[in-house]
């Protein structure tokens, strides 16, 4: 119970100081919308990044991604926290990401006896091509060290990112 608690403060006191960090980028919120696919058992979904620039080279970002349905092997959910560091050079992006990762599985063989759910540390790299100064496509590779399963489990993810700037709140 207490690891699932230091997991939920750490993530929100990441989240906190993204949000109080004064990013260097006119926009430094962006959103990422990604197809991705789950290597372990074949499993496609959909999903969406959040982030926000910390500054010149670094980022925060919080991900939640939803699988296909299967009767036999499922992943309902995919939630995560990374802390990125990318590099731009003119339209092109590199970036390494590494965080935390959730699963949240269903279907016959979960009722079977294997596992329903699994975390543990993930680690990535990826690229964004940019065809405007705001939007890009994104691809990223990412193998998550989960603690349940019998070896480490790799995804894909395809997307579109783009840059925003978030309304700004006035004191009144």
């Amino acid at each position: 119970m207490f690891g699932r608690i230091t997991r939920a403060l750490v993530a929100t006191g990441f989240l906190a100081v993204a949000c109080a960090a004064q990013a260097q980028e006119a926009r430094p919120w962006y959103y990422n919308l990604h197809l991705w696919k789950f290597e372990g058992e074949d499993q496609t979904g959909l999903g969406i990044d959040l982030g926000h620039t910390l500054g010149r080279w670094l980022a925060f970002q919080a991900r939640i991604a939803a699988g296909e349905k299967d009767e036999l092997f499922q992943v309902d959910y995919h939630a995560a926290a990374h802390l990125r560091a990318h590099l731009r050079y003119g339209n092109f992006e590199l970036y390494a990401l590494g965080g935390y990762s959730y699963f949240k599985y269903s279907g016959d063989l979960v009722d079977l006896g294997t596992i329903d759910n699994d975390d543990g540390p993930a680690a990535g790299l990826g690229m964004a091509l940019y065809g405007s100064p705001n939007t890009a496509i994104t691809l990223e590779y990412t193998r998550h060290f989960l603690r349940e399963a019998d070896e480490d489990v790799d995804t894909m993810f395809i997307g579109i990112l783009h840059r925003f700037a978030w309304p700004h709140l006035t004191n009144r």
